[in-house]
């Protein structure tokens, strides 16, 4: 059904991305940074069914996407334009903490309407 490989990736390395931020390597982390954005991406377009696009319409997108953390644009847009910055680390992990959730949620919804 769904696959929720990118948040165990992300669950693996945040200790060690928060361990750069905290040891001022911040251009490193920065970089891996941009992977953990691009899987979030991809896992949300995978949970809300639609196949993924590296294009301009990214935002548009989500903002139509049945399944997605809070604010999910406006947190991303704080996260790119912020990477070299603890915070949007701190952001990224939020939002992979609600997709997880919303992987869950979307599991039980399924399953309901099968029954």
């Amino acid at each position: 059904m769904y696959s929720i490989d990118s948040i165990d990736t992300w669950k693996k390395e945040r200790d060690y991305i928060a361990s750069l931020y905290k040891s001022r390597q911040n251009q490193k982390a920065s970089s891996c940074m941009e992977k953990h954005i691009i899987g979030f991406i991809q896992s949300l377009y995978q949970l809300n069914e639609r196949e993924y696009r590296d294009d301009a319409s990214i935002h548009k997108d989500i903002e139509g996407f049945q399944y997605k953390p809070m604010n999910t644009v406006d947190r991303l847009t704080f996260i790119d334009h912020s990477k070299q910055h603890y915070h949007a680390y701190i952001q990224l992990d939020e939002l992979y903490e609600s997709l997880e959730k919303q992987f869950a949620k979307a599991k039980v919804l399924k399953k309901k309407d099968q029954s």
